[in-house]
């Protein structure tokens, strides 16, 4: 019977044509790493609340939030790379490979450098204990940990392009592993730091985000030199105008990007702000419980993207329907699972963090819907950015951009915590889901015209 089994199942891997072998080993690959990394990082949660205390980690949070906007100066650079060099594998077109290769990480070198000059004295001047409504930590020490960490992510943003190559040679799996890798180190800092010292803010931020950064750079140290030569970087091969060709995609990506910070990262900022950092924490521990199926599903998809480029780039549309029929068929088991984890919520919540915090049965119904929905939109979303289609993407992106903040603003001081998933379903969910379908289906049938067909 194991027999039968083993070779069943080795039978699906070989099974399909080469795109779709590839496929199904990134999924394989990808499930059983990301699974190893999601059990480091909820195993980080409870450490971090004994190291520093329920309102340091929810400053910790929103710390983050905020640098993440930094993320957006690459103007969708790293996304833009991903389709125009996907394009080129797919028509063996190695010498402009390494020209996109050369001419991203250059670009984005210089970015972040340029960033960090302008913006670092512009956060060391700012009145962080107002900005996060927090008094028992001294702003000085605020201003040293944001700096720091601000400086730590800025070299990975660029350290960051190498999981960009590995994703455009659909070997997502490779990429996934290091984050995991990075989170393991950093755990063992963690647990390490509770003898040596005690609620530090600045050693605890340097503990999450300095190990991923280290790993990023062994991998492109390892991966530029063997795998990927032909794609390393060199100042010869920097073309403005490729740099074009990334950025007519790349600051396409970046409005979408941008309107998804201004809706995520921005929540942490209004909940601290607006009620205060506690109510960050409760927030955040319920979305990474809610979160924990959409990013099992999300794991599907990334080797999903470059792998649908690769069958548009080459009119394959039959495969397309059939990987989104298999999509929105595990959409509906992650639903149904979602939902049995509302109804242990309570029991598995306390299980984690025991009762340092409590989550309200409210919330966690509010984050089961968002939940939902999410899994639903995210096929539409991976296709449109795949295909290269993202001019309604943009229109939507301006739209949230300009009524997110308003709505939520509105809506926490209504209903605190519950407003504000209400806010993120309305104002971004709900309108993904509507015009992705629309478009999908329109580009499938060859009916799309106009703003669905650019």
């Amino acid at each position: 019977m194991i027999n039968k089994l083993f070779y069943f199942i080795i039978g699906l891997f070989k099974s399909g044509e080469d795109r779709t072998q590839k496929l199904k080993r990134n999924v394989a690959w990808s499930t059983i790493i990301k699974f190893g990394q999601i059990l480091i990082e909820l195993a980080k949660v409870p450490i971090l609340l004994t190291y520093l205390d329920t309102e340091k980690y929810g400053v910790w949070l929103t710390i983050v939030s905020i640098l993440m906007w930094t993320h957006n100066f690459d103007l969708g650079l790293g996304s833009g790379l991903r389709y125009k060099l996907t394009e080129s594998i797919a028509q063996d077109n190695d010498s402009r490979g390494r020209g996109l290769v050369s001419t991203a990480y250059f670009s984005m070198g210089l970015i972040m450098l340029l960033v960090f000059i302008v913006v670092a004295p512009i956060l060391s001047s700012l009145n962080w204990n107002s900005i996060l409504n927090v008094h028992t930590i001294e702003n000085s020490e605020l201003i040293i940990t944001i700096v720091s960490i601000f400086l730590v992510f800025a070299v990975q943003f660029v350290l960051e392009l190498i999981s960009v190559v590995l994703k455009a040679d659909q070997r997502a799996a490779i990429s996934d592993v290091f984050k995991p890798v990075g989170s393991v180190i950093s755990l063992l800092v963690i647990i390490s730091l509770k003898f040596f010292s005690s609620n530090s803010l600045l050693y605890a931020s340097l503990a999450m985000s300095v190990p991923f950064a280290v790993v990023l750079f062994i991998a492109n140290m390892y991966y530029l030199s063997k795998d990927y030569s032909r794609f390393r970087p060199s100042f010869k091969f920097f073309d403005k105008k490729l740099l074009k060709d990334i950025y007519s995609l790349g600051v396409k990506y970046f409005l979408g990007q941008f309107a998804a910070l201004v809706v995520f990262s921005s929540s942490n900022i209004l909940l601290s702000n607006i009620i205060n950092p506690e109510e960050v924490t409760t927030y955040n521990i319920a979305r990474t419980y809610f979160g924990l199926v959409v990013i099992f599903y999300t794991i599907i998809l990334v080797p999903f993207a470059a792998a649908t480029t690769d069958a548009y780039v080459r009119k394959d549309i039959d495969w397309i329907k059939r990987s989104m029929k298999k999509l929105n068929l595990v959409a509906l088991l992650a639903s149904i699972t979602i939902f049995i984890m509302l109804l242990v919520s309570k029991f598995a919540i306390h299980l984690w963090v025991g009762d340092k915090v409590i989550v309200p049965y409210s919330l966690a119904i509010a984050l089961t819907i968002y939940n939902v929905m999410s899994v639903f939109v995210s096929p539409y979303a991976n296709f449109q950015g795949a295909v290269g289609k993202l001019n309604v993407r943009v229109y939507i992106a301006i739209f949230k951009i300009v009524t997110f903040i308003p709505a939520a603003i509105f809506l926490i001081k209504l209903w605190g915590a519950v407003g504000l998933v209400v806010a993120i379903i309305v104002i971004n969910t709900l309108v993904n889901l509507v015009f992705g379908v629309i478009q999908y289906k329109k580009i499938i049938n060859r009916t799309a015209k106009g703003i669905w067909d650019k």
